[in-house]
């Protein structure tokens, strides 16, 4: 019996068929090493020196913030994407790797 595919997959797969709703769903993809570091250095960073990664945090805050992440990086990846075609470490790294 054959599996079947995981949620983002079935909604990446609409998103490309439905064309407009995609940017949100497929810009983040071309942005995957920005968005990452971004996470780690912008969200862990901020979650730190506020002393909410100690175990204060209830699960539905988590949550909030985690949902409120993924929308403020979609939008971010589709105004960036509307004005290069990569995200700027993925760019860095290109040229680096020539």
């Amino acid at each position: 019996m054959r599996a079947a595919p995981p949620l983002f997959v079935v909604l990446a797969g609409i998103g490309v068929t439905l064309g407009a709703p995609s940017a949100g769903l497929t810009a983040p993809g071309r942005q995957s090493l920005t968005l990452y570091v971004a996470h780690i250095l912008l969200g862990m960073g901020m979650l730190e020196p506020l002393g909410l990664l100690n175990g204060a945090l209830t699960a539905r805050r988590i949550m909030v913030i985690g949902l409120g992440f993924c929308v403020f990086r979609s939008l971010y990846a589709m105004i960036w994407g509307r004005a290069f075609r990569q995200g700027p470490l993925e760019a860095a790294m290109r040229r680096i790797s020539g």
